[in-house]
């Protein structure tokens, strides 16, 4: 990559911050900033892109240093990698109804396929296992310390731990039929690239994880078949994408009667998620709070 090719950052975040190169853009530049990134997570994430960009246009593969043959390098801590930029736009391309169905079912298709090549896929490297038991076991335990100190009342605790136990039971009778692989892990529409209403591209691995493949397909009905992000599943939608995904990656009856079940994982997940966030800045507002009394009462 020439010295001179202009920069341009697109995005910023705790977790990474993005800057396009050259003009057109050419490349995508990558800095990963999240506390806590370890090599092998970064490893596992190329070498799944890696994999698929050799069997599909819609994966990006990190591009390699001739010298060393690695895919990132480390400076002051951060860790940077460089992609090819993939043309067309991040996000759901459009919010009206009868397209936002045509897209999901796109989409859901484009999955169906990326599950089937990953199906046979076998990371060298270190892997990061979660399954759905697990994962609302952790969310249904941690309930009870959120009611305690109902720092959120709008939430009802003891409910969530309830949902969180009955998914876990559904769950429990199925999870043996569940196929289990390598999965993209956060199937949102901002890690979505579209270009004239198709699928261009599928980015972002970094919580690529083994788990039950029909946690992404959950995924994407949770962020693709609803008008809205307050709003309920549409079912003829979410119907669609399953025929849609069916067609590409047969989908046993085991996996449909598990699709909810998914649901209450990630919607637990994020709930819990947000109180740690909630408790977090409520901690922080408090401590500030306090720094400004000091200086009121010693300053002023």
């Amino acid at each position: 990559m020439p010295e001179s090719a202009p920069l341009r950052r697109v995005t910023g975040s705790r977790t990474n911050a993005v800057w396009l190169v050259g003009d057109p853009p050419r490349f995508v530049l990558r800095r990963y900033d999240g506390i806590g990134i370890k090599p092998a997570r970064i490893e596992l994430q190329h070498e799944v892109m890696r994999y698929l960009a050799s069997r599909s246009t819609l994966v990006a593969a990190p591009l390699a240093q001739a010298a060393v043959g690695k895919t990132y390098i480390e400076r002051d801590g951060r860790y940077w990698a460089l992609f090819p930029f993939i043309c067309g736009t991040p996000g759901n391309p459009t919010s009206a109804a009868t397209v936002a169905r045509a897209t999901a079912v796109a989409l859901s298709r484009a999955l169906g396929q990326q599950h089937r090549l990953l199906a046979d896929f076998r990371p060298a490297g270190e892997r990061l296992r979660v399954d759905a038991i697990s994962a609302l076991e952790t969310c249904r335990k941690a309930a009870p310390g959120f009611h305690a100190t109902d720092t959120f009342a709008r939430i009802d605790w003891l409910l969530f731990a309830s949902v969180c136990g009955a998914a876990q039971g559904v769950l429990e009778r199925y999870i043996d039929e569940l196929p289990r692989h390598i999965v993209h892990g956060d199937m949102h529409p901002a890690n979505t690239i579209w270009h004239d209403g198709e699928v261009a591209g599928i980015i972002d691995f970094d919580s690529a994880h083994e788990t039950e493949r029909i946690y992404d397909l959950a995924t994407i009905i949770d962020s693709f078949a609803r008008p809205s992000p307050s709003g309920r599943v549409d079912g003829a939608c979410a119907a669609a994408m399953l025929e849609a995904y069916d067609e590409t990656a047969a989908l046993s009856e085991a996996e449909r009667r598990s699709i909810g079940a998914m649901l209450v994982r990630r919607a637990a997940t994020g709930a819990i998620e947000a109180q740690i966030d909630y408790e977090r800045r409520e901690r922080n507002s408090a401590m500030f709070m306090a720094r400004m009394i000091e200086a009121y009462d010693t300053w002023l």
